[in-house]
């Protein structure tokens, strides 16, 4: 049965790297079949509470963490496939759906990416290139954070909700969080401003601290 610290655990490690990474063969469908236990247990303990709460509680959580690993899969098998590189650490199902997903895609560049092989590009007059927009948001200083603003490498970082404070201890790749929005890339002591489940992320992998004094320096010492 997987529980759910072993379903944390590889959600973690499948959102926090760009590679595909390994699973036991039959890890999503005994991931299934724990969240059918579980279902079966709340029926059992109906009436009995806290039990039926609990067992309730851990059947939803398992949920999500079978849909966010079925779906950051997915793409990234996507990916690879429109790359024509395929990816290591696929199960047997998700080797066909690779197959499948190339032989859709490369018909598709092979129509629509040919001109780019066939023609050079023709640089611009001299004195006609234009200069390097260099101005910057009204309202905002160096190093400030705005909704639509490029971070590093062109990568977006979207304003959350709820914030929490954190140095960042390494460089961290581009992730997806629990909110299915993109994060990042992180640079070694930058210092953001995280959603809670975000924060939650990099606090685990110890690659970040929370900062700020109060409750927030507590828990950074607690960790």
């Amino acid at each position: 049965m997987i529980d759910y610290e072993s379903a944390r655990e590889a959600w973690l490690n499948e959102i926090l790297s760009d590679d595909l990474q390994p699973l036991s063969p039959d890890f999503l469908i005994d991931l299934r079949r724990s969240i059918q236990e579980v279902e079966g247990k709340v029926s059992e303990a109906d009436g009995s509470e806290p039990l039926r709460s609990l067992l309730v509680a851990e059947g939803e959580q398992l949920k999500v963490f079978y849909d966010r690993i079925m779906q950051e899969r997915l793409l990234k098998i996507l990916l690879h496939a429109s790359r024509g590189k395929k990816p290591r650490s696929l199960s047997e199902d998700e080797k066909k759906l690779f197959k499948e997903a190339k032989g859709l895609s490369d018909p598709y560049k092979e129509r629509f990416y040919r001109i780019l092989e066939d023609e050079t590009p023709t640089p611009p007059p001299i004195g006609t290139t234009p200069e390097p927009a260099t101005a910057k948001p009204s309202g905002t200083g160096d190093g400030a954070v705005e909704e639509g603003v490029p971070e590093r490498g062109d990568k977006r970082l979207p304003r959350p909700d709820r914030n929490k404070m954190l140095r960042i201890l390494v460089d961290f790749p581009r992730f997806v969080g629990p909110d299915m929005r993109n994060y990042g890339p992180l640079g070694r002591e930058d210092v953001v401003a995280l959603p809670d489940e975000v924060s939650e992320i990099l606090l685990a992998r110890r690659a970040g601290e929370r900062i700020g004094a109060g409750e927030d320096s507590e828990d950074a010492e607690e960790d």
